[in-house]
């Protein structure tokens, strides 16, 4: 009750409200540890990671035994990009309750951002073998997978991740990029169009589905999704450097040459900056 009151006070007078309720609680009641993982959870929610942070490691000095603020833990490094402490206080959490899959599946997050791909693989299928139904586990035991290059796992999984879970997008979009990596163009378009029906105000989709259509030879429909991207974010610098792909490729040099200098003007300190200037060049 009194974490519901303290949430109600975020809404109505904001997060400094809430914090303060908790906080009042915590010196009333220090052995009452309940009090400070509801602060610790008040402060990750609102973003507060460093305030949440310093709140669990006080829970887990005092209670080691604590599965919950080890998670909370865990996840206040993740969002700091804090791999390796983020890593250790999953794996903590984990040995509380071997059962539970979501360290598990965080840990495998933690080795996936970190581009650790076998290990993220691996603690991904220890969370099917606790519990095969765990929210999106296909989808990331496939997208490890695929950077690991074994496209047909990848596949297999997005599959899985499709019948658990048809109304996401990201395992549409999982498959689209192993038909791209198998140079299968057309397949790629149909992963991609399926995407679009579940998310289809999000212009990076559009920009990937016209580059497989011009991969597979259909400049026209390339360009038309093209078109569609840049009426819903116009700004988005991707759409210009795959158009300049697209102008490229039917050989209107100065038409390219104009799409790629507005992607560097919007993306000026692209990864590729180097590489398109010498397009431009030549």
């Amino acid at each position: 009750a009194h974490n519901v009151y303290a949430q109600s006070l975020v809404k109505l007078q904001g997060g400094e409200a809430g914090a303060s309720y908790l906080q009042d609680l915590v010196v009333k009641y220090p052995n009452n540890s309940i009090y400070r993982q509801y602060l610790g959870d008040l402060y990750k929610d609102q973003e507060k990671y460093p305030q949440a942070q310093q709140i669990y490691q006080q829970l887990v000095a005092t209670s080691r035994n604590s599965k919950l603020a080890w998670l909370g833990l865990g996840q206040s490094h993740y969002l700091q990009k804090q791999y390796d402490a983020a890593l250790k206080a999953f794996l903590s959490a984990a040995t509380q309750d071997p059962t539970d899959p979501e360290p598990i599946f965080m840990a495998g997050l933690v080795y996936l951002d970190s581009s650790r791909f076998s290990l993220a693989n691996q603690q991904f299928q220890r969370v099917l073998k606790i519990n095969e139904y765990y929210p999106r586990t296909h989808y990331f035991v496939g997208r490890s997978a695929l950077m690991l290059g074994d496209l047909q796992l990848a596949l297999s999984e997005a599959e899985l991740e499709k019948k658990l879970n048809p109304s996401i997008a990201d395992a549409y979009i999982l498959a689209a990029e192993v038909y791209n990596e198998a140079k299968q163009f057309s397949k790629c378009a149909e992963e991609y169009q399926q995407a679009i029906k579940l998310r289809g105000q999000n212009a990076m989709i559009y920009v990937k589905l016209a580059r497989c259509y011009r991969k597979a030879g259909q400049t026209e429909i390339a360009a038309s999704m093209l078109n569609i991207a840049a009426s819903k974010e116009s700004g988005f610098a991707e759409i210009y450097k795959e158009q300049g792909a697209v102008y490229e490729t039917i050989g209107d040099e100065s038409a390219a040459k104009e799409a790629y200098r507005t992607y560097l003007s919007l993306s000026p300190n692209a990864l590729d900056k180097n590489e398109i200037q010498s397009k431009i060049d030549s």
